[in-house]
């Protein structure tokens, strides 16, 4: 073997062998939506928001004045915006929608559409970094208060039976 290929093959291996061992992937230093519910295309929603929130959940604390109607919008199927209340759990970086009132109710068997907005007027973590771009649901509703896995809820002891 020529000497200089058994160094190209020495050289090779090497670096196979450091990329294959090292290989990290960076986290983006821009809020991610890591899970959302009801999901895209579900259908059976509950349509009392009070007993069966809509809810987005970051990959990082987030600036919770960040988090108004301007910012999380939800509109029904002829593009009317609902009128909503949006509370922040900081432990679980996680947003909470309901209706405004609370007594209010979504529309059975409709579809509604939620918008977060992303860019420099929209959600941003607690580092000020925004969601780099809108990020856009839409969902159904049944006839129930709750969505569609609870439907083996139980009102004697408030508890779902999924």
């Amino acid at each position: 073997m020529k000497p200089w290929r058994f160094f190209l093959r020495l050289l090779l291996t090497a670096i196979s062998i450091n990329l294959s061992s090292q290989i990290a992937v960076a986290a983006p230093n821009y809020p991610i939506i890591i899970n959302y519910s009801p999901q895209a295309g579900e259908q059976g929603a509950g349509i009392d928001t009070s007993k069966s929130p809509i809810s987005i959940t970051f990959d990082r604390p987030i600036n919770s004045s960040t988090l108004n109607t301007n910012t999380i919008i939800l509109r029904d199927n002829n593009n009317n915006t609902i009128n909503i209340s949006i509370n922040y759990d900081s432990t679980n970086n996680k947003a909470i929608i309901r209706l405004n009132p609370t007594t209010a109710k979504l529309q059975t068997n409709q579809v509604y559409r939620v918008t977060v907005k992303g860019g420099p007027s929209g959600v941003k973590d607690s580092n000020n970094n925004n969601l780099p771009a809108d990020f856009v649901w839409s969902f159904g509703t049944g006839t129930s208060d709750y969505f569609l896995p609870h439907r083996y809820y139980s009102s004697n002891t408030a508890k779902c039976g999924l």
